[in-house]
């Protein structure tokens, strides 16, 4: 019994590995190596352009940011959720609300740069184009990129 239980988990782990994920019964938008949610353009934008700041993305984004990417952008959080406070959490889901006091936790944390889900964080993108300190810079699929608005004084060296 045992030798038959080894052999299907490894044959699970096999069937499991990213060559083999085009044969897995996925929905269309998650069967490719890499799923169409995944921002690869949107990474790649912000390699080209290297905005100034911190970046906010959205969670999931956080995974692919580490891998393509490594040590550009501090990841503000991934899917590995054990790895992050209830609190820094907490203000994820304010931040990707556009919820009262995101505003300060931008702030906070110093995020001058957002790669956002127009779906998952449409509050989000809504709340920070109504400041009118925010621009969108970049739109890649269902991701948006957004810069912080530097005000004239600030361009000019004044501050």
């Amino acid at each position: 019994m045992v030798p038959v239980l080894m052999g299907l988990f490894v044959a699970l782990v096999i069937v499991t590995l990213p060559w083999f994920k085009g044969y897995l019964p996925l929905p269309p938008q998650k069967a490719p190596l890499l799923s169409l949610e995944t921002p690869v353009r949107s990474t790649a934008w912000l390699l080209e352009h290297s905005p100034p700041g911190r970046l906010f993305h959205h969670m999931s984004y956080g995974s692919y940011l580490i891998w393509a990417a490594p040590g550009r952008y501090q990841v503000f959080v991934d899917p590995r959720v054990e790895l992050y406070s209830p609190e820094i959490w907490q203000e994820y889901e304010v931040l990707s609300r556009g919820g009262p006091g995101w505003e300060r936790l931008v702030k906070k944390w110093g995020v001058r740069t957002m790669m956002l889900d127009t779906a998952q964080q449409n509050g989000l993108v809504k709340a920070a184009l109504a400041s009118g300190k925010w621009v969108e810079v970049a739109r890649f699929g269902g991701t948006v990129l957004m810069e912080e608005r530097h005000s004239k004084d600030e361009e000019d060296g004044g501050g």
